[in-house]
């Protein structure tokens, strides 16, 4: 499950530098939004291979 969606990868990157101190310091709504979008999605397609009982492990290289 992914997405090549640039504002997508461009929020996350920040996000990853703001557990790191680093940064924009500021989330829009739009993309609060657009982060919950890409994730529903996401979501919507693994629960088609994930069964009751099963572990999901999640990476991000």
């Amino acid at each position: 499950m992914e997405t090549n969606e640039q504002p997508f990868l461009s929020l996350t990157k920040n996000i990853h530098h703001l557990i790191y101190g680093q940064g924009r310091d500021i989330i829009t709504t739009e993309e609060v939004a657009l982060y919950e979008r890409v994730n529903r999605e996401n979501a919507q397609q693994l629960a088609q291979y994930v069964q009751n009982g099963d572990i999901v492990a999640f990476h991000d290289p």
